[in-house]
């Protein structure tokens, strides 16, 4: 065996956290029928529900109510355009020349400050979807149970939530607990609101017109268009896509043979998305915008789902929305802060060497075979890596900066929303742009990519297309901060 540690007096079998114990897994089996595919598949619906959250039920709900089916089509292309960018983020990480094991590797060839940027802005960002996250998942439970506990009962569920989350984060294996509430939420999603569609009905002409880059007229300070190139250029380039591609490596596919698999297993995710978020928005245009309501809350998307299914629909939709939001999470409080701790270590080697994830081979730029198969020993490595970012103390602080403040914007007179939005905003004009350069580079570098797996005129030009947009996205909300801040604080 040629794997070696730099001064690194921790053993490979070092234990990650309690129970568990680092071993390579056994590599998953190379699909050859619909069937095997089916089963291989995992990681495309645990991320695709850490992405919907109660951002996109409320977002596309308020969309069918207030427009109708105008604007459906901005929704598919944004959706579209986010599986491009982590299909590319993803075949880096599996397609590769120079067995950079995590897609951090590979933005710190374009710069080496690029991880700790991208470090720094998942927890940024993880906080500020936490706050959202812990009030949809504390206000689920609150009208699943009766409201119980008043004008505490938001705080108290979400407390409750913490704990659970506390709970599945200690297990080992926790990706394994992510999959199982991942695919039970998301079959519940889309039973409930296809059933609900079913209740609405839905007008052909309409849709079909809607999905024809039709425009509603301008309404408030910003145009139609900033509000559709703002939708597509941030879900392009968020920093939750880098999500992805840590999910394939815990799910074991190393190499150019699992890629055909993870584009179908993204594939699927995202269209299940697609149809999820079409569902929901063709039930508020038939049933709010007909009666001439909107939505302005829960509470509104609650009397949605009781005009669609029944008395049963509200209580359907809280259970729905509780076990799709406690999967967005557990899926970021166990991911964001790998890339986090990932960071630093990269940053700092010498962390990385106290706590052993400076292992490397003592040939590290020799290629795969030519078969695109990884030497035996690159898998060590990257679970002795993994292994090593869990053991790190700044994993589980990190985990708790991500829970804790998040968790107070649940009380009843906690600080309002307004300013994490602003603040997530501010973040986001940054990551969108960098994001998007640094992954042309890597998947265009012919001495990074394995022959055939650069990118090809095509997938150049819709990487393009999309970094343009998230620029011009990135400019707009720019303009307007100062705008905001100067509300925010009275000024």
């Amino acid at each position: 065996m040629s794997l070696t540690r730099e001064q690194n007096p921790a053993p490979a079998t070092a234990p990650a956290r309690p129970g568990a114990v680092v071993a390579p897994p056994a590599e998953p089996k190379v699909p050859h029928s619909f069937v095997d595919y089916l089963k291989g598949m995992g990681p495309g619906i645990v991320v695709a529900l850490s992405w919907l959250g109660t951002g996109d039920l409320i977002n596309s709900s308020v969309s069918g109510a207030n427009y109708g089916y105008v604007l459906m089509w901005a929704l598919v292309i944004a959706t579209l355009a986010r599986f491009f960018v982590v299909s590319a983020l993803t075949k880096y990480q599996l397609c590769n020349s120079t067995n950079d094991q995590t897609i951090l590797e590979g933005f710190q060839r374009v710069w080496r400050g690029f991880p700790m940027f991208l470090g720094v802005c998942s927890v940024l960002l993880g906080i500020v979807y936490h706050c959202f996250l812990f009030l949809g998942a504390g206000t689920a439970l609150y009208y699943l149970f009766g409201q119980f506990g008043g004008d505490w009962g938001i705080f108290m569920w979400a407390v409750v939530v913490l704990g659970a989350v506390v709970f599945m984060a200690s297990r080992p294996n926790e990706y394994k607990w992510l999959e199982v509430v991942a695919n039970a939420a998301m079959a519940a999603l889309v039973l409930i609101f296809l059933w609900a569609l079913i209740g609405s009905g839905i007008d052909v002409g309409a849709f079909i017109n809607g999905l024809t880059f039709s425009m509603p007229e301008d309404r408030g300070a910003y145009g139609a268009w900033l509000v559709v190139v703002a939708i597509i250029g941030a879900v392009g380039g968020s920093v939750a896509n880098l999500m992805y591609p840590y999910f394939v490596a815990d799910k074991g596919w190393r190499g150019p043979k699992y890629r055909k698999l993870q584009v179908y297993d993204l594939l699927f995710g995202v269209m299940t998305l697609v149809v999820l978020n079409i569902a929901i928005w063709i039930v508020a245009a038939e049933l709010m915008r007909g009666r001439g309501a909107t939505i302005e809350g829960p509470e509104d998307l609650a009397r949605m789902m009781e005009l669609a299914i029944g008395p049963a629909g509200p209580t359907l939709l809280w259970i729905a929305v509780f076990f799709a939001v406690f999967d967005n999470i557990g899926t970021q409080v166990y991911a964001f802060p790998r890339i986090a701790v990932e960071a630093v270590h990269k940053t700092f080697p010498k962390r990385a060497e106290r706590f052993g994830s400076l292992v490397h081979r003592n040939d590290p730029d020799a290629p795969h075979t030519a078969d695109g198969a990884a030497p035996a020993d690159l898998e060590e490595i990257r679970h002795v890596r993994s292994a090593a970012l869990l053991r790190d103390p700044m994993f589980r602080w990190i985990q708790a900066v991500l829970l804790i403040p998040p968790i107070l914007f649940a009380l009843p007179s906690g600080p309002g929303l307004v300013a994490i939005t602003v603040f997530g905003n501010a973040i986001q004009v940054f990551v969108v742009p960098a994001m998007i350069v640094g992954l042309i580079w890597m998947t265009n570098n012919r001495k990074w990519m394995l022959k055939g797996y650069a990118n090809k005129w095509w997938e150049n030009l819709i990487l393009l297309v999309i970094g343009g947009i998230g620029f011009w996205a990135a400019w707009g909300i720019a303009k307007g901060l100062p705008d905001q801040l100067a509300n925010l604080f009275g000024g």
